[in-house]
């Protein structure tokens, strides 16, 4: 206020009994997106925490708090299955793991929805982390190619993490990356 040289400003007092639990998620989320918008790591504690508090399952935090979080298609409905993989790839970040892909999801040198939808279902966070570093990020393959990828590694040994490891995949990921195509190339 000093600085804008204003000697008031006009504030209002609550109580906190003013307000019910979820009067407060939809205070905060007000604040908090007025602000700047979320990443999906936030986007997604957020659920987390709206959902412990409140009791809320993914259908029901797409309805109350869905179009405010401006996730999804606009002009339609958040889908419970959106607040999902929001809520997924959280849980990667809570469990401490794939470190360099939430690092890489909230500066946005990732899309959310290789995060969520490719990456965030692979249970080990080991062959995930491997996948990810070694092919992913290297390679930038589209969609279609991850899917193909993960395919084919699948079948070469019990985990994706030895899979990756095997002499002939090494060699191939070599080849790849000196190719002006690497993900085709591979």
């Amino acid at each position: 206020l000093k600085r804008l040289n204003r000697p008031l400003v006009e504030a209002k007092v609550y109580q906190e009994t003013d307000f019910s639990a979820e009067d407060f998620f939809n205070i905060s989320l007000a604040e908090n997106t007025k602000r700047r918008n979320l990443n999906p790591i936030e986007i997604g504690n957020f659920l987390e925490s709206a959902s412990v508090s409140l009791g809320l399952n993914n259908a029901a935090l797409a309805e109350q708090f869905g179009g405010t979080l401006g996730i999804g298609k606009p002009g339609q409905k958040v889908s419970h299955s959106t607040i999902h993989k929001y809520r997924k790839v959280n849980q990667i970040r809570l469990r401490g793991e794939s470190p360099e892909i939430i690092s890489d999801v909230i500066n946005e040198k990732l899309q959310f929805s290789i995060a969520s939808e490719i990456l965030a279902p692979i249970k080990s966070g080991e062959d995930r982390d491997s996948f990810y570093l070694q092919l992913v990020k290297p390679l930038a393959p589209t969609r279609p190619q991850l899917t193909k990828m993960l395919d084919l590694l699948g079948n070469m040994a019990p985990s994706l993490n030895e899979a990756i490891a095997l002499k002939s995949v090494q060699q191939a990921l070599a080849k790849a990356n000196k190719s002006a195509q690497p993900a085709a190339t591979l």
